[in-house]
């Protein structure tokens, strides 16, 4: 029988999970209802929009029987050119917004990638108790990514020059990454049989995160030169991993969920005859947890599975340039 504990967290998830899908699908259909109703109304604007992406997407697997146990943390880094488009369409009350976007380049940085043994574990491995991170290492990477965000905003409330505008709205972001070139470093009595450097590809891994956000966003305008700033709450956030340990023959999937934060500040100026130009910082942190499930595909432990515990998250700084024309 399962802990009272964990079973009012588990039945809290799928609450959660069950009123998120609900409130998204009402959001969606009074998107589409009053976009029908007021399209005659509306101003449409399109055009590209550039930026960088940095930041990281980490995963950390943890597994013990008592106080005996391994884990496990690789951070893939998140830095590379952005281009894609943005379409916004408003009338005097409500702004949607839509965006796609990819990478222009590779990305830059390295996968970080550690591992703990508990002591006993040291000396069945070693021979002798070894305290702290084992094993270290460093590989080059390759970076694809897909990021699409859709969010609607709706006047509320005036105060003097200031306007409250909450915001909803929801995102899917998609991570592929081959990891390559690999220098790998073992510490005190793992210095021996674990440092090592291995060319070509070592990791396959790609991850996916959706999730809604909601919260305050406040502006000021004055003679089409603006200011918004907001902060979001992301009630539910799921996300799925795959990491195919190519010289191991390891396959490791996963899929977790949990909650997360967003804040943005934008700078925007308009006019009558020409683009509508704006300059975006925007912050994102999402934390999930749940299982991974390992299986070895080939090799000595070919057909084993385990199950172990993990734990997905990343954190987000973008800047984005957007030049937009109407039509």
């Amino acid at each position: 029988m399962l802990p009272r504990g964990l079973v009012i967290h588990r039945q809290w998830k799928r609450l959660l999970k069950k009123a998120t899908g609900v409130f998204s699908l009402a959001f969606l259909c009074v998107v589409a209802v009053y976009t029908h109703a007021h399209a005659s109304e509306f101003e449409t604007s399109l055009g590209p929009q550039f930026g960088y992406l940095s930041g990281h997407t980490t995963y950390h697997i943890s597994s013990y029987s008592g106080s005996s146990g391994v884990e496990s943390e690789l951070e893939f880094p998140l830095r590379a050119a952005l281009g894609g488009l943005k379409l916004t369409a408003r009338d005097e009350k409500m702004t949607l917004e839509l965006g796609l976007m990819t990478n222009l380049t590779s990305g830059s940085g390295k996968l970080k990638d550690s591992d703990w043994l508990t002591n006993d574990l040291d000396i069945q491995e070693t021979g002798q108790a070894h305290p702290g991170k084992d094993i270290y290492s460093e590989s080059a990477i390759d970076l694809r990514a897909l990021i699409f965000e859709g969010s609607l905003k709706a006047k509320a409330y005036t105060i003097g020059p200031v306007v409250l505008l909450p915001r909803v709205g929801g995102a899917i972001q998609y991570f592929e990454f081959s990891a390559y070139d690999t220098e790998q470093v073992g510490y005190g009595p793992y210095a021996s049989l674990y440092t090592v450097s291995v060319s070509g590809k070592t990791i396959d891994y790609n991850v996916t995160y959706f999730f809604f956000y909601l919260g305050p966003e406040f502006e000021v305008n004055s003679e089409g030169l603006g200011l918004s700033a907001g902060v979001y709450f992301c009630p539910y956030v799921y996300a799925t991993d795959r990491d195919d340990h190519l010289l191991r023959y390891k396959l490791s999937e996963a899929e977790t969920d949990g909650t997360g934060y967003m804040a943005a500040l934008s700078l925007y100026w308009t006019s009558q005859r020409g683009p509508e130009v704006s300059l975006k910082a925007s912050y994102i942190k999402l934390d999930t947890d749940g299982t991974q499930t390992q299986t070895f595909y080939d090799g000595p432990y070919q057909g084993q599975t385990f199950s172990v515990d993990d734990t997905i998250k990343t954190e987000q700084w973008t800047g984005l340039l957007s030049v937009l024309w109407r039509f």
